[in-house]
């Protein structure tokens, strides 16, 4: 029987641990064995947790987690519940005085309300408990609380199997604090705060608006031994600004603050409190990206960055992963602009080009070495394109001014081209 499941996004070691100790139950019971069969890729989720602290009291909460989802063919009889006169509904671990309800979504609240003031021993032996299952009578509706050795009373006939199928999924499903077996160890550390869309491009929009405009957390520099081009952190930047905001109080007590978001400067990131208009603005910004067509780039290819701006506008909030993709959405969606360019200069001569704005570079490696695609655009919206061999080191928004020879006269797309070649940017004049 193939069935889907979640798990943390580094969690297949964890699945593979599982299913080795599943298929030893399966080879004890004479059943068929357990194998994956397919693993999609990671996405990051949202889930709500219940808490029961040490005075009794449940609180929600929300965590976001990066995660897979996962299909796995488990032999039917592990999974064959449909004759027993009870369900699990949820698991209940009780660790470092908080109880966590592991739940569907649609049943957490039912089972979180019915654990308050439960004292932790099995209702059916009496023994305490640490981990415990909730399970309901399909016909009634009554919970009850069970541990793992009276579980099979509630299940069917073949409880073992019952158990050790549950034992699987609890193992390999992702849940809040992870444990050994959710991805090696791993799990625990892929929980986010979960922060809404509305407040964060809000403060995203302040901060902007107080450092003159956008500032992109990753840029172009030259770096290293050898003077080459990488990408460096800006870490005085727009996403780290807003960001550091809603980790925690920013003062100087608050270590991950300090250590992530003002390593740049002595200094704490002074807060912004965002004004009515910036709140409005950040309406705003989301509901163009609601709206935004999804254009391709220039290349004809599917432009992902959009198509993620525009899944975050309409999911509604963001966590550390996507905070930095949605600092950049003040920029606005790119507007399809009209098409207004002609063709210049003569087929074969060579003349100059001034004041050309790089609107995208993008590299190909091929058969005779690296290829960078240069399109530029002139002040009259005119596109010209450059094929040039190795790498120019010219980024997006550069604005150059260029000797060189017409090659031809394309269109691409419906838009008129000029295709240049043997470019060289001419020398900028200074003024006596």
């Amino acid at each position: 029987m193939k069935k889907n499941f979640t798990i943390w996004a580094d969690g297949e070691k964890g699945l593979e641990k599982a299913i080795k100790r599943l298929n030893r139950h399966a080879q004890k019971m004479g059943y068929g064995s357990a194998s994956v069969v397919s693993v999609g890729k990671a996405y990051e989720t949202k889930r709500l947790a219940l808490f029961k602290d040490a005075d009794g009291e449940v609180s929600e909460s929300s965590y976001a987690a990066m995660v897979k989802d996962v299909e796995v063919d488990i032999p039917e009889q592990f999974l064959n519940m449909a004759d027993a006169e009870w369900k699990v509904v949820g698991q209940v671990v009780y660790a470092e005085g908080q109880a966590e309800v592991v739940a569907e979504p649609e049943q957490m609240v039912k089972v979180g309300k019915f654990i308050e003031g439960f004292n932790w021993k099995c209702q059916t032996c009496g023994h305490s408990l640490k981990k415990a299952f909730v399970v309901e009578n399909k016909a009634d509706g009554r919970l009850m609380v069970v541990g793992v050795e009276c579980l099979k009373q509630y299940t069917g006939a073949d409880g073992q199997a019952i158990i050790a199928a549950i034992e699987f999924i609890s193992v390999i499903q992702y849940k809040e604090g992870g444990d050994e077996g959710c991805g090696g160890g791993g799990g625990g550390s892929q929980n986010y705060k979960v922060i809404d869309l509305e407040d964060y491009m809000a403060v995203c929009v302040a901060v902007a608006v107080r450092d003159g405009g956008y500032v992109k957390r990753w840029e172009e520099r030259e770096h290293g031994f050898y003077g080459e081009n990488a990408n460096v952190e800006v870490l005085d930047c727009t996403r780290n600004h807003a960001l550091a905001q809603f980790i925690g109080s920013i003062d100087p007590q608050n270590d991950k603050a300090i250590r992530m978001y003002t390593r740049s400067s002595s200094q704490v990131v002074p807060v912004v409190i965002p004004t009515d208009a910036d709140k409005s603005q950040a309406e705003a910004l989301i509901k163009a990206w609601q709206d935004a067509p999804v254009l391709p780039k220039f290349d004809g290819s599917k432009d992902e960055y959009a198509e993620q701006c525009k899944f975050l506008a309409e999911r509604g909030w963001v966590t550390e992963k996507t905070a930095g993709i949605a600092a950049s959405m003040v920029k606005g969606p790119r507007v399809e602009k009209p098409n207004v360019s002609q063709y210049l200069g003569e087929v074969g001569k060579r003349q100059d080009f001034m004041g050309l704005k790089v609107v995208a570079a993008i590299e190909r490696e091929g058969q005779y070495g690296i290829t960078t695609i240069l399109k530029f655009e002139d002040a009259a919206g005119n596109v010209l394109t450059w094929f040039a061999s190795g790498c120019p080191g010219y980024s997006k928004d550069d604005v150059v001014d260029l000797k060189a020879t017409v090659k031809s006269h394309d269109e691409y797309k419906g838009v008129k081209q000029t295709v240049i070649s043997r470019a060289k940017e001419l020398e900028k004049k200074v003024a006596v």
